[in-house]
């Protein structure tokens, strides 16, 4: 009876070891992404010069966080096919100084964005992925407090299109951290003075702090 118990205790533990050497050799096809960073906007064009202000071209800086997921696909060669969607939030402030303007200027919004993509398989201390982005804002505000009154702008039809390159090292067998640049064209349609929407566009540049987690 203690023989059979011990060599079904040795069957057990030896199945488990291989299963568990085969679960951590097996590639993982999911990433959650988390970031945080600075977002650099400029290249306003003509429609919301008129909606705000003549200084409405002026650059800005502010921050955007963004949590994403991505799927691997099985690597072609050195390559691996990526599909995925996150959710990012931007906000960015400029206070100006002017004569017919004074106050601060205000653009925010909360976007719904795609990716696809591939992840190239350099190094297994290196990960590098590049991107394709499409989103779309379903929430975007434009506000400015000039010469002490609240001004709002309404926006509609707002989405863009872009890239983005993400770079980082493995801490474990899960966990990465490294950073992120992205570069995105935005388009919308902002109500103008004459109470119509007028098509308008935005240059976004994002650099990040990102932390992955591998599935």
């Amino acid at each position: 009876m203690s023989l059979k118990f011990l060599i079904y205790l040795l069957y057990t533990i030896t199945s488990l070891s291989i299963y568990a050497q085969n679960e951590s050799a097996s590639p993982k096809h999911i990433d959650l992404i988390g970031s945080v960073g600075f977002s650099f906007l400029n290249n306003f064009s003509e429609s919301i010069e008129n909606v705000q202000s003549t200084n409405g071209s002026q650059s800005r800086v502010g921050s955007e966080f963004n949590i994403s997921g991505l799927y691997t696909f099985p690597e072609i060669g050195v390559v691996s096919p990526i599909l995925g969607a996150g959710l990012h939030i931007v906000h960015t402030s400029k206070k100006i100084n002017e004569i017919n303007f004074n106050g601060r200027y205000i653009i925010y919004w909360v976007s719904f964005e795609t990716n696809v993509g591939l992840k190239i398989n350099i190094a297994p201390e290196f990960m590098l992925y590049t991107l394709a982005n499409f989103g779309f804002a379903g929430a975007t505000r434009i506000e400015n407090d000039a010469n002490k009154y609240d001004s709002d702008a309404k926006v509609k039809n707002h989405y863009y299109f872009g890239a983005t390159a993400i770079a980082l090292i493995p801490l474990t067998d899960s966990v990465g951290m490294g950073g992120s640049f992205s570069m995105n064209k935005h388009q919308l349609n902002i109500l103008n003075i004459n109470n119509s929407y007028a098509p308008a566009s935005i240059n976004r540049f994002t650099a990040a702090l990102v932390l992955i987690y591998s599935l």
